[in-house]
């Protein structure tokens, strides 16, 4: 069985826009470790608070449990590329408004503001990406 699960991952890595989708995810799971990493070390020198590291830290996965439903229909409903991409330009002009507010020292509040927009945002980028693995391989 474990020799069967190997060839078929080997042949689905055969696909080159397969491996891509799977490299972004790899570089995408980094990023979302180091931006974690860095929110709360951020929230925490700001702060001196443990409680709004922990504020910070519902913030920033409630989103996922608020609104992954509504994401997951948008995902599916519009053309997923198009999700995708919208999602990726939002969240990247969210990180880099976070990055200014950061290096501002801007109030806590502004920066939680801009961790749960783009939480929200990013509940829609994973279905429309994991729908479209089986438009990337075959169906074997």
């Amino acid at each position: 069985m474990a020799e069967r699960r190997k060839g078929v991952f080997r042949k689905v890595l055969g696909y080159r826009d397969y491996r891509m989708l799977l490299g972004g995810f790899a570089i995408s799971q980094a990023g979302d470790w180091l931006y974690n990493a860095a929110l709360i070390a951020h929230i925490l020198e700001e702060t001196g608070s443990p409680g709004w590291v922990a504020a910070a830290s519902v913030i920033r996965l409630g989103p996922y449990i608020a609104f992954g439903a509504i994401g997951g229909a948008i995902g599916d409903r519009y053309d997923r590329r198009t999700v995708m991409l919208v999602c990726d330009v939002s969240r990247g002009a969210l990180m880099l408004a976070l990055g200014v507010a950061a290096a501002a020292s801007a109030p806590v509040g502004l920066t939680l503001v801009l961790v749960f927009l783009s939480t929200t945002i990013s509940t829609a980028f994973e279905p429309a990406a994991e729908a479209m693995i089986p438009s990337l391989v075959d169906e074997d």
